[in-house]
């Protein structure tokens, strides 16, 4: 699903800006989810919307809205593969962000992953060997905001259910992205059409599957098929769009992979054993 979104955002590149696109994945994603919110009554709905923590959510959006554009605006502008693989170095954001900013320990290991996943990343960008493209940073900056998002939404999920921080996300980067697409508003052409309506259900499903499989199963376990993303993308855009992913692409790619399993594994561990003492 993270690919077939891939695919129809490549499809619309040169037709319509980052920041449309955007704007249509959250609305659709809006769109979704209003009837899990409202079918209930207002009542059950009204529970579900009361919060204390406004502001957080503003700023989860605002990070997720961020991330959102720079990540739509790589994939149209350099091969997927390349864009896929850098986007992969959230989990390695994420652990370093969670140990500056939440004071988690992260142990000599996981810091020993971080490393070698922002190597990978420097091996793909290669600055100092290659002119570094404003997209690739993008690509890396999108994978920075995500993590702080992630960050916000450790903090609210100690005190809010998930439907309310889904819900809010939405709405919020909905208003974001309206208010930004507002302002520059190419119209889509009828033909643009499917591809705008599979961008915001692809991303849904897509986002929806990999929180099931994460309820049901270790994320070390999850993680490598998370990363079938970089093949798939790169079969789909060497097929469809003639992309040609060069072989540092891969040796990058291998090493962000190899962190972000390390990552996960050493994650599974530690939950693991907190489980193990609470008994």
């Amino acid at each position: 699903m993270f690919v077939a979104m891939a695919v129809c955002i490549r499809a619309l590149a040169g037709r319509l800006p980052a920041g449309d696109i955007a704007f249509y994945r959250a609305f659709f994603g809006l769109l979704l989810l209003l009837p899990l919110v409202f079918g209930g009554g207002w009542p059950r709905a009204k529970r579900t919307l009361e919060t204390k923590h406004l502001p957080l959510f503003g700023l989860r959006a605002l990070f997720t809205y961020l991330a959102i554009v720079a990540y739509f605006y790589a994939l149209t502008k350099i091969p997927m593969a390349e864009a896929i693989a850098l986007s992969a170095t959230l989990p390695i954001f994420l652990t370093a962000m969670a140990a500056i900013v939440l004071g988690e320990a992260v142990g000599m290991r996981r810091w020993t992953a971080v490393a070698l996943g922002f190597a990978g990343a420097l091996v793909i960008v290669r600055p100092g060997f290659a002119e570094v493209s404003w997209a690739a940073v993008t690509a890396l900056a999108s994978a920075a905001l995500y993590a702080a998002a992630g960050i916000v939404v450790k903090k609210l999920a100690r005190t809010e259910p998930p439907g309310r921080i889904v819900f809010y996300m939405n709405l919020f980067v909905s208003v974001l992205a309206a208010t930004a697409a507002f302002i520059d508003f190419t119209p889509p052409r009828w033909s643009d059409l499917p591809f705008i309506v599979a961008i915001g259900a692809t991303g849904t499903a897509a986002h929806y599957f990999q929180s099931n499989a994460l309820k049901r199963a270790d994320a070390s376990f999850v993680a490598p098929f998370d990363f079938l993303r970089l093949p798939l993308g790169a079969l789909c855009g060497y097929l469809l769009f003639h992309d040609r992913p060069g072989v540092w692409v891969w040796i990058g790619a291998a090493l962000i992979f190899a962190s972000t399993f390390w990552i996960a594994k050493r994650e599974a561990v530690r939950k693991k054993s907190v489980e193990g003492r609470a008994r």
